[in-house]
């Protein structure tokens, strides 16, 4: 939910916890939008020697007064050291990992227009309905 104010991807070190090891991640707009839903968030995850507690990456959370149905972002993890491999039968292949983040709308459907505008995934900012009658329409258009 936007209520949430920050997300929390947990990335763990399996399979080994011999020498240091460490990775970049950066986060990737999908519908939703960094400076808009999310703010943009990039950085490095280091683990120590013989250290495998998990760690996390933090990415605030906008929350507007929008309707915008649900949307997403990635946060994309990259650039193992170290040794360290990511699993080539995951989506991100051997060269990089990822975990789709979606954003729950928390603004109240109204009107019909609202349920449709929603429904179709559209960002209700974007959307502008008129009232104009048709002859309204032609005479401004000519």
């Amino acid at each position: 939910k936007e209520t949430a104010a920050t997300v929390k991807v947990r990335v763990d070190r399996i399979k080994g916890c011999s020498g240091e090891v460490s990775l970049h991640f950066m986060t990737k707009d999908g519908t939703a939008h960094e400076g808009t839903n999310y703010v943009a968030t990039k950085g490095n995850i280091m683990w120590a020697h013989a250290e495998v507690a998990p760690k996390f990456i933090e990415v605030p959370i906008t929350n507007d007064d929008l309707l915008q149905g649900r949307q997403y972002f990635d946060v994309i993890i990259y650039g193992a050291t170290g040794g360290a491999q990511f699993d080539k039968k995951t989506d991100g292949q051997a060269d990089r990992s990822f975990a789709r983040i979606t954003i729950e709308d928390d603004e109240v459907i109204t009107t019909f227009a609202d349920r449709a505008i929603a429904f179709l995934g559209i960002a209700h900012h974007e959307v502008h309905l008129g009232s104009s009658t048709w002859h309204e329409q032609f005479a401004s258009a000519t």
